[in-house]
């Protein structure tokens, strides 16, 4: 499976991290939302094409930053 876009990405985020209660580290939100879109190592392992991060982790930075910025988080 591809890696999702930002919009696939925010809800399930957020649901992620509103039922946890607690303050999450963004490395855990990227280990914990992986499973829910069934990615593959491949997928994990796919790098932007800076090659200066891995595709997954900045998606998932950007889809919590937009989490915050409308105040949801």
């Amino acid at each position: 499976m591809a890696i999702p876009n930002l919009d696939d990405i925010r809800r399930p985020a957020l649901e992620l991290l509103a039922g946890r209660g607690t303050l999450t580290k963004i490395s855990e939100v990227f280990d914990l939302l992986a499973p829910k879109f069934q990615l593959t190592e491949e997928d994990l392992a796919e790098m932007l094409p800076s090659n200066t991060q891995r595709k997954w982790h900045n998606r998932v930075n950007w889809a919590c930053y937009d989490l915050f910025k409308a105040g949801l988080l």
